[in-house]
C-alpha cells in the first residue's frame, strides 16, 4: 500500500503545465534547475530532486539533452553488495540453539547486549 501511494506524480494537469511553462524555456535558454530555484523558488511548487525525476520521466517538455551538465556526467554506479559466502561461522548460533541451552542449563544467567561498530581505524572525535 505504502508503495502504491508513493507512485505517478502528485500534481494536477494543471500545475504541471504552469510549471513546464515556467521551467521548459528557461532550461532550453541554459539556466540550471539551482538557478532557476534561486530566482522562482516561491512559484515552483516542488523540490529540485522532484524536477530531476520529472525531466526523466518525461513529464516537462525539455528533456536531459536540453540540460549542459546532466549530459557530460555519467551515471554514478550503485555498488553491489557481496554475500558472505563462507557461512560456518553461523553455524551452532541459531535461535532453536540457544533455546536448548537454556533448557540444558537452566541456571545460566541470560545477558544481552548491544554493539556499536564504527569504521576500522577510524577516529573517535566526538565522542
Amino acid at each position: 500500500m505504502l508503495v502504491s501511494a508513493r507512485e505517478g506524480i502528485n500534481q494536477t494537469p494543471e500545475s504541471i503545465q504552469r510549471l513546464d511553462e515556467l521551467v521548459s524555456p528557461l532550461i532550453k535558454k541554459g539556466q540550471s534547475i539551482a538557478h532557476i530555484y534561486a530566482n522562482h523558488a516561491k512559484e515552483i511548487k516542488c523540490s529540485r530532486r522532484t524536477l530531476y525525476s520529472y525531466i526523466d520521466q518525461s513529464v516537462l517538455a525539455t528533456r536531459n539533452l536540453d540540460m549542459r551538465r546532466r549530459v557530460k556526467y555519467k551515471k554514478c554506479k550503485k555498488s553491489t553488495q557481496c554475500s558472505i559466502v563462507n557461512r560456518e561461522f553461523r553455524k551452532g548460533r541459531s535461535y532453536e540453539d540457544f533455546q536448548k541451552l537454556l533448557k540444558g542449563n537452566p541456571s545460566v544467567p541470560v545477558v544481552e547486549m548491544d554493539t556499536v561498530e564504527g569504521k576500522k581505524g577510524g577516529s573517535t572525535e566526538g565522542f
